[in-house]
C-alpha cells in the first residue's frame, strides 16, 4: 500500500449566508464547485425532476439545505466529502460531516457515474435513481431527523462546502481540509491491524472480546486518524453478532488505496 501522496494547492472559498435571526428557515447559500465539471443546484430548483422527493424533504429547513450534484466529467466519482457549518444564536459553530467513497467495498462500485446525480442533504445522501414514492410520503418526521431539524431550525448562520471529489484516477478537487486521502489510508490500514489483533486474540483462545474492550478502552488522540478508525472498527466488531471470521475477512478484502493526487480549482 502506497503512502505516496502529491499534494497541490488545497485553498477554496466556503459559500455562507448570514445576517438571518433564529427560527427563519436558513438556507445555506450556493456553494463553490471543486472542479469544472461538478455541476451542483438546489434541489428546489429541480424539484419536478425529482417528484419521489428524499429522506427529510418534508422538513422545509432540511429541505432548503439539500443540493443536488451532477457529475458532468468521463470519470466517475469514487469519493466525495461534504461539511455543513451551523452557527447558532449564540455563535456557536459545529458541524455535520459526510464522507462517501468506494474504498469501504469489496468490488467495484463508484459514487456518482458519469452524468449521474447525487442529491445530499443534512440529512444523507442519495443516488437519484434510488428514490422512490415512500420516501416523500412518510407522514412527518422520520426518527433521528428532530435533531437535525432542530440544529437547522435554530441556526443564524449555514454554509456547505464540498470539501472533496474523488475521481477514479486519483485526483481530488476541492479544499481537502479533511483529508480524505489519508483517511483512506488510515482506514485501510485500521482495519488491517485490528484483523490481525482480533484473529491473534481468537486463536488464543478465551473471551477475545473482553480483551478487545480493554483494548479499546485505551485513549484516543483526536488527531490519530488511524487509531480513531480502528477505535470505530473495534466498535462494530464487538457489536457483530454473527461469526466474526467474516467481518475480519471483509476488512482483509477492503481495497489498497491508490496514489492520490490533489487540485484546486480556480
Amino acid at each position: 500500500m502506497s503512502n505516496s501522496f502529491r499534494i497541490y494547492s488545497l485553498a477554496l472559498g466556503m459559500a455562507t449566508i448570514g445576517g438571518a435571526h433564529m427560527n427563519a428557515q436558513v438556507s445555506a447559500a450556493m456553494p463553490s464547485s471543486p472542479h469544472k465539471n461538478i455541476l451542483i443546484v438546489p434541489l428546489k430548483q429541480e424539484a419536478a425532476s425529482y417528484p419521489n422527493g428524499i429522506q427529510g424533504n418534508q422538513i422545509p429547513v432540511l429541505y432548503n439545505n439539500t443540493f443536488v450534484i451532477h457529475n458532468n466529467d468521463s470519470r466517475n466519482v469514487i469519493g466525495l466529502f461534504v461539511v455543513w457549518h451551523i452557527t447558532d444564536s449564540a455563535g456557536i459553530v459545529s458541524t455535520r460531516k459526510m464522507m462517501m467513497d468506494t474504498f469501504l467495498n469489496t468490488t467495484k462500485s463508484t459514487i456518482i457515474a458519469p452524468t449521474g446525480t447525487m442529491i445530499i442533504s443534512p440529512a444523507g445522501s442519495q443516488l437519484a435513481g434510488a428514490l422512490t414514492p415512500s420516501v416523500s410520503q412518510t407522514p412527518g418526521p422520520t426518527p433521528g431527523l428532530s435533531h437535525l431539524e432542530e440544529r437547522f431550525e435554530h441556526a443564524s448562520q449555514i454554509s456547505l462546502t464540498i470539501d472533496s471529489v474523488m475521481f477514479e484516477d486519483g485526483e481530488i478537487w476541492g479544499p481537502n481540509t479533511e483529508q480524505i486521502d489519508k483517511q483512506i489510508v488510515a482506514r485501510k490500514a485500521a482495519a488491517v491491524a485490528l484483523s490481525q489483533l482480533a484473529k491473534s486474540m481468537i486463536a488464543n483462545g478465551g473471551d477475545w472480546k473482553a480483551q478487545l474492550t480493554a483494548v479499546k478502552k485505551t485513549p484516543v488522540r483526536t488527531d490519530d486518524v488511524q487509531s480513531r478508525w480502528q477505535e470505530r472498527f473495534t466498535q462494530q466488531l464487538l457489536h457483530w453478532q454473527g461469526d466474526p471470521k467474516a467481518i475480519l475477512n471483509y476488512f482483509d478484502q477492503l481495497p489498497s488505496p491508490m496514489t492520490f493526487s490533489a487540485h484546486q480549482y480556480k
